[in-house]
Formats: C-alpha cells, structure tokens, sequence
C-alpha cells in the first residue's frame, strides 16, 4: 500500500511539474503555479481551523469522532477537487500537444 502511495505520489509530482516546466511563458506559468499552491494551503489551514474548532467545542468522545469525521470529508472533498483540476490541466495539455504535433505533420 505504502509503496502504491509512493509511486501514485510520484506520478502526481511528475505530471505537475511537467506541466510547470515545459510552460512557454515562465513567469506567467510560476504566477499561477504560486496562486494555487497559496489558495490551496488557505483551503487546507481552514479545513483544520474548522477542525481544531469542533474539537475544541467537544464534550464528549462521540462529538470528537464526528468532527473527526467531518474533517476526513473535506480533506477528501478537497483532495478530489486537486485530481479533477490536474486531470483538466493535463487533458488540456495533450490536446495542445496534439495540435502542435498536427500543424508540424502538415507543415512537412
């Protein structure tokens, strides 16, 4: 399991950082690179405010867990958003790549 995680973790990082680097604008790729890792950490800081909130407020074990379970969600809630954002990203890359590859096939 531990090594699935490695390697799914790995491809993630891969993926995204061929996205970044083969950007042909550097600078405009690293503004919105900065503004999604900036917007994601705020989703995540609030995610566990929230959490640390509901904990704080609990009385007794069963409104723990429940909070507890609530977080789970939203971590998952968010972690799918991340997946379906970067399978866009990526589905958007292979069809400008398919493009490029079309108008060079054309242009021989």
């Amino acid at each position: 399991m531990l090594k699935l995680l490695k390697i799914n973790g790995l491809a993630l990082c891969l993926i995204f950082s061929s996205t970044f680097v083969f950007s042909s604008e550097k600078d405009e790729g690293f503004a919105k690179h900065k503004e999604m890792v900036l917007k994601e950490m705020g989703e995540q800081i609030s995610i566990l405010q929230k959490a640390k909130a509901c904990m704080a407020g609990a009385s007794e074990h069963d409104t723990m867990k429940k909070c507890h379970m609530t977080l789970e969600a939203d971590r998952e809630h968010l972690k799918n958003e991340r997946k379906q954002m970067k399978e866009a990203e990526l589905g958007a890359r292979i069809q400008r790549l398919e493009s490029e590859k079309r108008k060079l096939e054309n242009s021989k």
